[in-house]
């Protein structure tokens, strides 16, 4: 989700509390050369919010790979960056 210059991740509170870690990838079809990866560093909450700043307009892929209680897990989601 978008929300006032930032990209919103979230997880379920449950699953960010059991010893969560991963990366989060930006994948950019368009250009390669713009892709970055990040650490997952969620709240309380369960929840990650990337500024926008970091990457250019356009279309992107987030892609999420994380481990939590002994399970792997992934998600990929599209974004459109404004």
């Amino acid at each position: 989700v978008q929300d006032g210059g930032a990209v919103v991740l979230r997880i379920a509170p449950e699953a960010a509390s059991s010893g969560l870690k991963g990366t989060i990838t930006f994948y950019n079809p368009a250009d390669k050369e713009k892709d970055f990866t990040l650490p997952v560093a969620l709240d309380s909450l369960g929840v990650q919010r990337i500024a926008t700043s970091r990457a250019a307009k356009g279309m992107w892929k987030m892609q999420v790979s994380w481990t939590s209680g002994g399970s792997e897990y992934f998600a990929e989601q599209p974004v459109v960056i404004n």
